[in-house]
Order: C-alpha cells, then sequence, then structure tokens
C-alpha cells in the first residue's frame, strides 16, 4: 500500500511542479518501514494520505497560466497604431490651403531650410520660395490671404537673415501697400477690418525698425500713415471715443504751454471712464501705441522735437481711454517729462548762440522757454511718484512700477544737476541708484554711479580751487548735464507706448 502511494505521487503530474522539500523527506522515511508495529504503519499510511492531498490541492490552486490575449489589450495595439500613422501622415503630408504647385515648391523650401537634409541652406530656400511666391500669383491666390501673405514675410525674414535689408523692406513694403489699399477701399467685411488693421501696423513697425538707421523721414512718413488708417477706425467705432480724441488734438498750443497729463488726481477717474470706451481700441491697440511711440522716436532722429512732444502728450492722454495698465501709463508720462527735458537742453543751446551773437532779445526768450519746459520736466516727474505712492503694493509688482519710480527719481536728479543744484541733484542719484538696484535695472545704475563720480569729481576742483578763479566756462560744465544721461530716458521712451495726434 506504501509503494502504491508512492508510485501515484510520483506519477501524478501536479506533483512535479510542487515543493518537494517535505517529500524527499517523506520518502527517506518511507525507506525504512516499521513493519511489526502496525500503529506506527496506518499512521504512516495517513500521513502519505495527508500529503498527497495537501500537495495536489496546492499544486492545483498555485499553478497559474500565462494570460491569453484578450480582445481589449488587441483593439489597444491598433489604436496605438492608427494614432501613429495619423502623426508620420500629418508630418509628411500636413494639411493646407495652397495649390499642389505652391505646396511643392514650399516643401522642397522648407527641406532646404531644415537641419536634418544634409544642413540649411537659406540661399536655396529664398529660391524656392521666391518661385513659391511666383506660383502663388500664377494660380490667382487672394494677396492679402494668409497664405500668400505667408511666404511673404518668409522671404523677407530669409532675406533679413542674409543681411539683404534693403530687399526685406521691398518686401515688407509690398505687404504693406497691400493691407493699406485693401483697408481704404471699402470692400473689407467690417468685421475682418481690427485683425487687418493689426497686421498691417506690425507690418509698419516691422519696416520702421529696418528704415530707422538709414532713412528715419521715410520711416516717420511711413507709420504717419498706417497710423491714421487705425485711428480712423477708432473713430467710426465709437462716437464717443471720437469726441475724445478730437478734444485731445493737438492745434493750438503754438505759445509754448505743454500740460502736465495723467496728474494723481485724474487717473483713477480716467481708469474708470475707459471701461466703456476700450473695446474700441481692440485687438490693435499695443500695435498702435507701439507705432505712435516709434513715430515720436522718428521725430527726434529727425530732429522734429516739437512734434514728438506733442505726439507723446496726446498719447498718454489716450492711454486712458484705451484702458491701457497703470504701470504703462506711468512710463508713458515718465517719457513725455524726458522729451520736455530734451527740449530744454535744445533752447539752452539755442540761449549760447544767441549770446555769442550778441542777441539778448532772442538769448532771454531762450532762456525762459528752457525754465519752462524744466519745470514740465519736474511737474511730470513728480506727478510719476505721487501716483506711484499712491498704488497697492500687489500692483507695483505685477507691473514692474518700480522700474518707474527709479526712472522718475533719475529724471529729477538729473534736473536738479541741470539746475547746478548739486547737492539735490546727489542725493536724488543716489537714491535712484538705490531704487535701481532693487530692482535689477542695471542699466540705469550704470549710468546713476557714472554722473555721481562726474560730480564728486566737479565738487573737489571747486573746492581746491579759491572762489575768485571760478570761471564761466566751469560754471556752464556744472550746469550742462551730460549727454549719458539721456541714454535710459531715450532707450524706454523709443520702445514704450507711442502715440500720435489729430492733426497729424
Amino acid at each position: 500500500m506504501l509503494r502504491i502511494a508512492s508510485r501515484r505521487l510520483a506519477a501524478h503530474p501536479s506533483a512535479v511542479t510542487c515543493k518537494p522539500l517535505s517529500g524527499l523527506r517523506f520518502a527517506s522515511s518511507l525507506s525504512r518501514p516499521v513493519i511489526n508495529n502496525t500503529s506506527t504503519i496506518s499512521t504512516r499510511r495517513n500521513t502519505v494520505q495527508h500529503f498527497y492531498a495537501t500537495q495536489y490541492s496546492y499544486t492545483t490552486h498555485a499553478f497559474n497560466p500565462p494570460p491569453s490575449k484578450t480582445s481589449s489589450s488587441r483593439w489597444r495595439n491598433v489604436a496605438i497604431g492608427v494614432v501613429f500613422i495619423a502623426a508620420l501622415a500629418t508630418y509628411l503630408f500636413p494639411k493646407h490651403n495652397f495649390p499642389p504647385s505652391v505646396a511643392e515648391k514650399l516643401r522642397l523650401a522648407l527641406r532646404a531650410e531644415s537641419d536634418s537634409f544634409g544642413g540649411r541652406d537659406s540661399e536655396l530656400a529664398l529660391k524656392y520660395y521666391l518661385e513659391a511666391v511666383d506660383e502663388a500669383r500664377a494660380c490667382d491666390l487672394d494677396p492679402q490671404s494668409d497664405e500668400f501673405t505667408g511666404i511673404q514675410l518668409k522671404v523677407g525674414e530669409l532675406y533679413e537673415a542674409l543681411g539683404r535689408v534693403q530687399d526685406a523692406i521691398n518686401v515688407y513694403t509690398e505687404i504693406g501697400i497691400g493691407y493699406a489699399e485693401t483697408l481704404r477701399s471699402g470692400d473689407l467685411d467690417p468685421a475682418l477690418r481690427p485683425l487687418l488693421i493689426q497686421r498691417d501696423l506690425r507690418i509698419a513697425l516691422k519696416m520702421a525698425q529696418l528704415m530707422a538707421g538709414t532713412n528715419p523721414n521715410a520711416a516717420k512718413m511711413m507709420l504717419l500713415v498706417h497710423m491714421m488708417i487705425a485711428q480712423d477706425e477708432v473713430r467710426r467705432r465709437n462716437v464717443h471715443v471720437a469726441a475724445r480724441l478730437k478734444a485731445n488734438s493737438i492745434v493750438e498750443n503754438d505759445n509754448g504751454e505743454i500740460k502736465v497729463v495723467n496728474s494723481p488726481d485724474t487717473i483713477e477717474n480716467r481708469q474708470k471712464v475707459s471701461e466703456e470706451y476700450k473695446a474700441a481700441w481692440e485687438p490693435f491697440r499695443d500695435e498702435l501705441f507701439s507705432a505712435r511711440d516709434m513715430f515720436a522716436a522718428m521725430c527726434i532722429a529727425t530732429g522734429d522735437l516739437r512734434k514728438a512732444i506733442d505726439t507723446k502728450r496726446a498719447t498718454t492722454e489716450w492711454m486712458a481711454l484705451a484702458g491701457c495698465e497703470f504701470g504703462d501709463r506711468l512710463m508713458s508720462q515718465y517719457n513725455f517729462g524726458s522729451m520736455c527735458f530734451l527740449q530744454a537742453e535744445e533752447f539752452e543751446l539755442r540761449e549760447n548762440q544767441s549770446k555769442r551773437a550778441n542777441n539778448l532779445e532772442d538769448s532771454e526768450l531762450n532762456a525762459k522757454l528752457k525754465a519752462e519746459s524744466l519745470d514740465v520736466a519736474t511737474n511730470c516727474y513728480n506727478s510719476v511718484l505721487t501716483a506711484v505712492e499712491k498704488i497697492p503694493a500687489r500692483v507695483r509688482r505685477e507691473q514692474d512700477i518700480d522700474q518707474v519710480q527709479a526712472l522718475a527719481t533719475y529724471g529729477l536728479g538729473v534736473v536738479a544737476l541741470h539746475k547746478g543744484d548739486l547737492t539735490t541733484a546727489h542725493d536724488l542719484l543716489s537714491e535712484a541708484r538705490l531704487r535701481a538696484k532693487g530692482c535689477q535695472f542695471d542699466e540705469l545704475v550704470t549710468n546713476a554711479e557714472v554722473e555721481i563720480g562726474k560730480m564728486e569729481k566737479e565738487a573737489k576742483k571747486l573746492e581746491a580751487k579759491p572762489p575768485s578763479s571760478n570761471s564761466p566756462e566751469t560754471e556752464s560744465d556744472l550746469s550742462t548735464t551730460p549727454k549719458s544721461l539721456k541714454g535710459p530716458e531715450l532707450d524706454v521712451l523709443i520702445m514704450s507706448e507711442p502715440r500720435n495726434n489729430d492733426d497729424k
């Protein structure tokens, strides 16, 4: 009986896979049975049966066959394959609205422009893009469509990358003329006009940046044309805004009087009023103000400082109507004051010329205009600082108003230095340097340190000389602002918010 149980245990297929440890011990004890002890044999018989039962049960439940592939896993793999094929097809054959002949040229251009096919070849890419433009014309593609102008813009970018600036200007000019003619024709859907004006202003800004160094007069006139289209659109969309723009136009200020705008008492009120008007400026508000700032910069570059001041003044007024952020309006106010400071320097130059020519009447007039311009600049800087004190700390952090505060403090120090008040100038410039360090305005920190160093150097020279030895030249040097002071103001001015007048 014992042998039969052992053979059954060895022959059972499940027993091969079970753990043999206890079975081996059991087999070793089974090899020497005690025949004369029937109870022992009976006990061992029960043990064999119990072992067999437990081993069989263990192997039956512990055996886990490999899972078969279900339909859900197959569908998952199919879905992954479909997505991969779709992505590959989209990459190799992108969806577009180009005619087949144009699309073929564009594929060749993209291939030549890519680094993955033997290296980037801008000249070859430009060749294919130009051929694509010709094909688009042959296929009667709309010159103002996104597809056509997109190819032209790519041609302009490649011209710039290759250093062919004039060719790039010619391409952008062609796009700008097409936009302007379409906007003036009156055939365009009114719902599409704001978006086309936005694109038109962006092209105008691009051209102005390229033309500024070589032909600022042409850049100024070009900007004026595109600005007027946008400003007329604002007037057309809201009659109340049109009335406010007309009221803020600069036409009767030939007496030299310059109004200080955006005082702390009126900024908050104007912000409330502008909520119902700012929709008339969208979506091209930022582009229009940038164009006006660029226009003012071109006026300065061409020597037309008075037009730049008038433009900046109207711009600062209009920003309230357009709902611009508080920090941007403060920066515009500061820039207006910086322009007035430049005007004061111009009047001082004329004053000195009149003195040398013994023309006392012109000399006195220019001295008066210089003092008025400095007063206006001082009022602008003070109004900015006063307004900043009323702004909550959260708004100041969000809109980088700390930089405007540092610039306004620096401007007051420059004015004090120009007037010969060295003590006040030193204190203000030191404060401006400290504020600039706090907001990481490194350029202003450098300028302030340079001017403080010059002041200290001049002060040591004066202390080393007896009072009677002071010459008019020394006093003139102290009262003249170094040209390096103009750097930060003009940099911020050119790239801040640009604006223009109705009389343009």
